[in-house]
This record gives structure tokens, sequence and C-alpha cells, in this order.
């Protein structure tokens, strides 16, 4: 409150640590508890940081091609203006999260991060390995899992 803005905030904490964020986006229906940082990598969204209504927790989000691949909460703004500093440069998500390691990087987004191809691949292995564990769990019907590891061995229909 005492900077104006959520946005102003995270520029000073940027600053002291000698980062550069751009021009800092500002939501202006709600100044205090929203703002954002453009990446200058292709495909990446601006991440988005939220703060919570009750205390002071931050929440940082990042997509890119539709797929959010940065996520993470944290009370210190400083570890948050390093996060939102990697993603404006494009840096590797391993990158950020070893700057903030508040960040929350999924075996999913490093996936993305490498291209469609091993997003898909991933994305089956994840599928499989929870069918798996429902078969076993619930007395999944094996036809089912049968069907599904057929499919993701058949390039046309993953």
């Amino acid at each position: 409150m005492a900077a104006g803005s959520l946005a102003a905030a995270l520029e000073v904490a940027a600053a002291e640590q000698g980062l550069t964020l751009g021009t800092v986006l500002s939501n202006d229906s709600d100044p205090l508890r929203t703002a954002g940082v453009a990446s200058t990598a292709p495909g990446r969204k601006a991440c988005w940081i939220f703060i919570g209504s009750e205390s002071r927790w931050f929440n940082i989000n990042g997509l890119c091609r539709g797929v959010q691949l940065l996520s993470g909460s944290t009370s210190d703004l400083g570890e948050l203006a390093r996060a939102a500093a990697g993603w404006r440069k494009g840096a590797m998500l391993r990158e950020i999260e070893e700057a903030a390691p508040f960040v929350e990087v999924s075996e999913l987004a490093e996936a993305h991060e490498r291209g469609p191809a091993e997003a898909v691949t991933a994305q089956w292995r994840l599928l499989l390995e929870d069918l798996r564990q429902e078969a076993r769990r619930l007395g999944l019907a094996r036809q089912t899992l049968a069907l599904a590891e057929t499919a993701s061995a058949e390039p046309k229909l993953r």
C-alpha cells in the first residue's frame, strides 16, 4: 500500500536487486493486489502476480502457448521479483526455480518448454501412470487400460 500499487512495490524490489522488469503492468481495477510482467520470450504471455486478500502472500502464474509453465507462492517480494525477472528475460524454468526456489516446475511444464512432441510424450506417460494406479485402486477394466496403452503407442492417435 505504501508504494501505491503492487506493480510499484515489485519495481522497487527488483531495483533493489539490480533487476529489470520492463514496464510492470497494473490492473486498474485492483492495483494493490495485481501486477504483470511481460516476457521477451516468444510465446510467453505476461506473468501475473496476485497478492492474497487476507495476508501478504504472493502468487505468480505464467503461460506460454496456453499452458501454465510458471506457478508458485511466496511471502517474499524480492524472491518474487527474481522469478518475474527470469520469466521476462526468457530464462529456462529450472533457472527461474534456482533464482526463486518457491517456483514450482512440473515435469509437464518442462516438457512443454522443450516443445510439443515432448509435451505429448510426457502427457501420455502421466495419463498412463494415472490409469494404472486407478486400475489397481478401483479395479478399472483391463480393456480400458489396454486401449489407452495402444492409443499411446500409435502416433496418429497421440
